[in-house]
């Protein structure tokens, strides 16, 4: 395993992002990062096993904690994302497919391409 790294930062999250489905909370809440990069690490994948770096983050509240594990593959950039919500969900991004449509240059751009595809 590759020497470890980690770093912190701070963020106040607004009333206005809040959601009714997944939390509250009275006026800004101020939001505690703490990042560690854990080395390399093979992940199975639908396009084969890929080298990625893998680092934790974990941000921390007074409505509570989360967690997101990251695989960031040189190459195809991040191929997984494993975040664990205020202890109460988890939600799994994993890399399935690469379609080659081009410069995508907004948004409406993306969609009339996906839809001729």
């Amino acid at each position: 395993m590759e020497s470890q790294s980690t770093w912190s930062d701070k963020v106040v999250a607004s009333p206005i992002w809040q959601d009714e489905r997944w939390a509250t909370w009275d006026g800004s809440l101020e939001i505690v990062l703490s990042y560690k990069n854990l080395g390399k690490e093979v992940v199975p994948s639908a396009l084969g096993e890929m080298q990625c770096i893998k680092t934790e983050s974990i941000a921390k509240s007074s409505i509570g904690q989360s967690i997101l594990g990251t695989y960031y593959n040189q190459e195809m950039g991040f191929v997984k994302m494993e975040y664990q919500a205020l202890e109460k969900y988890k939600i799994v991004f994993e890399l399935k497919e690469i379609s080659d449509w081009g410069e995508i240059a907004s948004p409406t751009d993306y969609l009339l391409k996906k839809q001729r595809r």
